[in-house]
């Protein structure tokens, strides 16, 4: 279950004096022009956070597990303590300032919870969220986010894609069956809609 936010690497930038800690509010830890905010910086969070980092895109990230957020601020990365459900971290950390919110929770009732309420406290904002199954996925559609991307059949793709490419099936063919399949799969996640990419021209500033 995701933690009480402390934000305590937050607190050891912005506050000048222990005694402050619990008296002070947080200030904004982003700038204004920081395009993306991660929701959780697992292993689906940190390899993002490295693709958009090798494409020269800024962002922010927050988890709620503090040896993660100690491991990962060792390593470089932009990544702050805090529970992504409350809404006053997800301003302490400059949401109402992104273009685009990316919720890679582990938690599938935490993602649901969380969807509901960037659509509702941020509704002009681009949603894209990690999902596992395809019944989740079409829930967080219908809560408002913007794509959904399931785990799972990525996976099934991947591994279908090794097995083709073994047994000797040619790499035309293997896109067509392959992109075939993933079409028709989000598809039915958004009912209908076309499937939502995420280009880096739409988020850049």
């Amino acid at each position: 279950m995701l933690v009480t936010p402390l934000l305590a690497y937050l607190a050891q930038r912005l506050i000048k004096s222990e005694g402050a800690l619990e008296t002070q509010e947080p200030e904004p830890a982003m700038e204004s022009n920081t395009p993306i905010v991660l929701a959780g910086f697992g292993r689906v969070g940190h390899r993002i956070g490295e693709i958009l980092s090798l494409s020269g895109y800024t962002y922010v990230a927050l988890d709620s597990d503090a040896a993660i957020v100690e491991r990962e601020r060792a390593n470089g990365f932009p990544v702050f303590y805090g529970d992504v459900r409350n809404p006053e971290v997800l301003k302490s950390i400059g949401a109402e300032h992104a273009k685009v919110i990316l919720v890679t929770v582990n938690d599938p009732e935490a993602t649901e919870k969380l969807v509901a309420s960037l659509c509702t406290s941020y509704p002009h904002r681009k949603i894209f969220v990690r999902g596992h199954s395809l019944t989740q996925c079409l829930e967080l559609r219908s809560l408002g986010a913007d794509g959904a991307v399931s785990e799972y059949v990525e996976v099934s793709i991947e591994l279908a894609r090794m097995a083709l490419d073994n047994v000797g099936v040619s790499e035309q063919e293997q896109k067509t069956v392959l992109g075939g399949f993933r079409d028709k799969y989000y598809a039915e996640i958004n009912n209908g809609l076309s499937v939502e990419k995420i280009k880096i021209q739409d988020i850049q500033t």
